[in-house]
């Protein structure tokens, strides 16, 4: 019994062996496994990140068409607007040189005025010598006739 109990015994232990090397292995996989799940999540976390980039870089892609498209509007607007731009440009030339012919126009006139004022001021100086000239003519003529009249009168008298 003793020989069948060892044999039992050696067949046992030979199991339990068997079954350590499995549950070593079972661990060796596990730990792989998790090693593998761990590369797993992290290849998942880059995945998101690089899928979260993408969903960046088609919202900027959207962004850029849009602002793009508002370029081309503003060029167009912009090319719409050059003639008027250009018209104006002319204008503004011909009101500049008009601006610059009444500035000299102004200054001849201002000029002209003045030469009136001197003459109007010897006009009025002329005029005032000439009653004064006058004054003394008739002062004198007054002067002349009374000696005149005094001296007929004298004649007479004497």
């Amino acid at each position: 019994m003793n020989d069948s109990l060892q044999a039992q015994l050696a067949d046992l232990n030979y199991i339990l062996k068997e079954r350590e090397e499995e549950l070593a292995m079972l661990r060796s996989e596990l730990g792989e496994a998790t090693a593998l799940r761990s590369n797993l999540d992290g290849k998942q976390a880059e995945i998101e990140s690089l899928q979260d980039k993408l969903e960046l870089r088609q919202l900027q892609a959207v962004g850029a068409e849009e602002r793009e498209l508002e370029l081309k509007q503003e060029l167009n607007e912009a090319g719409r607007m050059n003639p008027k731009y250009d018209e104006l440009a002319r204008a503004y030339a011909y009101l500049q040189s008009q601006h610059e012919d009444l500035k000299l126009r102004l200054a001849e006139m201002t000029l002209r005025n003045e030469e009136l004022n001197q003459f109007a001021r010897k006009a009025g100086e002329l005029e005032s010598r000439l009653e004064m000239l006058a004054l003394e003519r008739d002062d004198l003529r007054n002067r002349l006739a009374d000696q005149e009249t005094q001296k007929h009168l004298k004649e007479y008298n004497i």
